[in-house]
């Protein structure tokens, strides 16, 4: 796992700096120098004010035309997690506000929504615990 700031070159005159992406076992002897050329399978923004329009509408567009399998946007002011992912050629797009949600890109890697939206956010040891245990 990889988390910015770390220049990713998403199209040819495309760079950006996700909040945090998964690059895939094979490509990680790949992933060096600056901005990176791997395509990560998993890219996760955490919106802002001012980053939410493009987190949800620019950004999203890039990851699909890049073929990033999935790109997750946690919109704390909405309080939910948008999930696109690519499905053949189809881009599937869902809204979670609740529950666990999987990851297909990287197998074995959840999260529960309601972590994300706590204040204080719960600890990160005790997420991760969860996690690797599979609970």
């Amino acid at each position: 796992m990889l988390a910015g700031p770390a220049a990713l070159r998403v199209l040819p005159d495309v760079v950006r700096e996700p909040d945090l992406f998964v690059v895939p076992q094979e490509e990680v002897s790949e992933a060096r120098g600056a901005p990176l050329r791997v395509r990560p399978a998993l890219v996760v923004e955490v919106t802002s004010p001012p980053t939410r329009s493009m987190d949800l509408r620019e950004k999203a567009v890039e990851y699909q035309e890049a073929g990033i399998p999935a790109y997750w946007v946690i919109d704390a002011e909405q309080r939910e997690v948008v999930v696109q992912r690519l499905e053949g050629s189809a881009v599937v797009v869902e809204r979670l506000q609740g529950g666990k949600l999987l990851s297909r890109a990287v197998p074995g890697f959840w999260l529960e929504v309601d972590w994300l939206c706590q204040e204080p956010l719960p600890p990160v040891a005790a997420c991760l615990e969860q996690i690797l245990s599979g609970a």
